[in-house]
């Protein structure tokens, strides 16, 4: 799922806005908006961390 998809999912499936991603995750909102429109194709670790604790996915999923 790397960085679009995995965010795409959070959207589709849990109904989330960028805004509610970014205030579970501590992940900036542009950082979250890149990765949704893939101008970000793959989140650093730091980011990927932070979403795997913030929604409790094993990290390898992120990058999926």
């Amino acid at each position: 799922m790397i960085g679009n998809k995995f965010i795409n999912k959070l959207i589709q499936e849990n109904g989330l806005t960028q805004e509610k991603i970014s205030e579970k995750s501590g992940v900036k909102q542009q950082t979250i908006s890149r990765l949704k429109i893939g101008q970000s194709k793959s989140p650093s670790f730091e980011t990927a961390r932070k979403l795997s604790i913030a929604f409790d996915v094993d990290i390898a999923e992120i990058y999926k």
